[in-house]
């Protein structure tokens, strides 16, 4: 069996970073392994982005580290996600969803191909749809159980600096160390052998983890080069913004992709409001009627006493 890493440093925080941080120190008590474990995260550095949308695979990322689902959503202010709805992308007026549950795992396969040859939606088959379509929790009530509504996992809605937070102080022993990445140094073979600091620290370890997202300030010292697929995919620009939640006003369980002339616009809903966003495509600089776009439709459909806060202008994918 290949030695597991006597120390790992991860760089940067975030929902990444506290993730992995997570993961590899249950790794390491799964095969009675001594780890030092450390993460280097800047409070200078802000968090970026207006939540994050998931897929069933955090709900068994936090089963696998033995996080409770409740305390997740109420320290974090998530909500629940049970798929896609795409709006306008077939025609004006018309939507269909991608729920994320698979009926196939309840060994009756070939039930959403039932359900078109019947002259329905594909969507009918599945659990989510119909949850989706009434606003359901995945729990009845019963008594004081929580009974599931079915076998599928559902995802998640939630402002990833909360969760950071909250995955953060789940991460017992872990070393935090404030501070920036300057420079990496590598070894002869072209491995990483340490990291200096901006206050002059060298930190080594067996092993580096490179959670600094667009930054990439590891594996960009190792060369490590952005490949664009502009000519394939040209949507590279994004504008996000908050929209605050009217009092008593529903929450939706899924993402909204709603389809515009130019791009697509983007909504999800947590606790605390509406993390929405434009994406267009285009080499030049956004043009300003793009960046109208979201006024307009907050103006016409949330009403003028609603609060949006951008985030900063729109930005480019690198």
């Amino acid at each position: 069996m290949t030695r597991f890493p006597r120390s790992i440093v991860i760089a940067g925080g975030g929902t990444a970073g506290w993730l992995a941080a997570l993961l590899l120190a249950g790794a390491a008590r799964d095969r009675g392994a001594e780890l030092d474990l450390t993460v280097i995260e800047s409070s200078a550095i802000g968090s970026v982005g207006v939540g994050e949308g998931t897929t069933a695979v955090f709900r068994m990322m936090l089963k696998k580290l033995g996080l409770d689902e409740a305390e997740f959503l109420r320290e974090t202010g998530a909500t629940i996600k049970y798929g896609i709805r795409h709006r306008d992308w077939r025609r004006l007026g018309h939507h269909y969803d991608g729920p994320i549950d698979d009926p196939s795992q309840l060994g009756m396969a070939g039930l959403d191909l039932y359900a078109v040859s019947a002259g329905k939606p594909a969507s009918d088959a599945h659990l989510f749809q119909h949850l989706m379509n009434r606003r359901k929790s995945p729990y009845a009530l019963k008594g004081e159980r929580h009974v599931p509504a079915g076998p599928f996992h559902h995802a998640f809605h939630f402002d990833q600096a909360r969760a950071a937070v909250y995955l953060r102080s789940k991460a017992d022993g872990v070393t935090v160390i404030d501070d920036r990445i300057v420079s990496v140094e590598t070894a002869a073979e072209g491995d990483i052998s340490a990291l200096m600091l901006e206050s002059g620290q060298r930190i080594e370890a067996d092993f580096f983890v490179d959670c600094t997202g667009f930054a990439r300030a590891l594996i960009g010292e190792l060369g490590a080069k952005w490949v664009g697929y502009g000519d394939t995919l040209p949507v590279n620009r994004a504008m996000p913004f908050w929209i605050d939640l009217a009092e008593g006003e529903e929450i939706d369980p899924l993402t909204l992709a709603w389809a515009q002339k130019n791009g697509w616009m983007w909504k999800r809903a947590y606790l605390a409001g509406r993390g929405q966003g434009r994406d267009r495509s285009g080499p030049r600089p956004p043009d300003r009627a793009a960046q109208r776009h979201p006024h307009q439709c907050r103006a016409a459909r949330q009403g003028l006493d609603r609060q949006l806060r951008r985030l900063g202008p729109v930005f480019l994918f690198p």
